[in-house]
């Protein structure tokens, strides 16, 4: 994990694989031959310097790192801690891609666990 500015402690992994005889295009319209992975362990949306639950920092740093595929943990749905936000239906919503989340861990009336959203169907 890297401290960036904003002080969220992140792990970013930026893949790059070559797509020699498959290209896509972006949102912008320009064409890609790579594909861009970002994992993190977004802590519950609680991080930063002030400690605070922010899901608006989770969805700015998504953004401005433009993945195709992205693979969160500790994603928390409808928990106190996080303001019963559904996290995995926010954060898909967002980024209109397709999404799909993994419970792992039961806390109070809801849970939490991992979540893919991708720029494809995922099976």
């Amino acid at each position: 994990p890297c401290r960036h500015r904003d002080g969220l402690d992140r792990m970013v992994v930026c893949g790059a694989s070559t797509l020699p005889d498959w290209h896509y295009g972006t949102s912008s319209g320009e064409q890609r031959d790579r594909m861009r992975l970002l994992s993190w362990n977004i802590h519950k949306g609680i991080g930063g310097r002030d400690r605070r639950y922010s899901l608006a920092r989770i969805l700015d740093t998504i953004e401005a790192e433009n993945p195709d595929l992205v693979c969160l943990q500790e994603v928390d749905r409808l928990v106190a801690r996080s303001h019963y936000d559904d996290q995995p239906r926010l954060l898909g919503s967002y980024f209109r891609c397709h999404s799909v989340f993994q419970s792992n861990v039961h806390v109070g009336g809801g849970t939490y666990g991992n979540l893919v959203l991708s720029r494809w169907p995922v099976c």
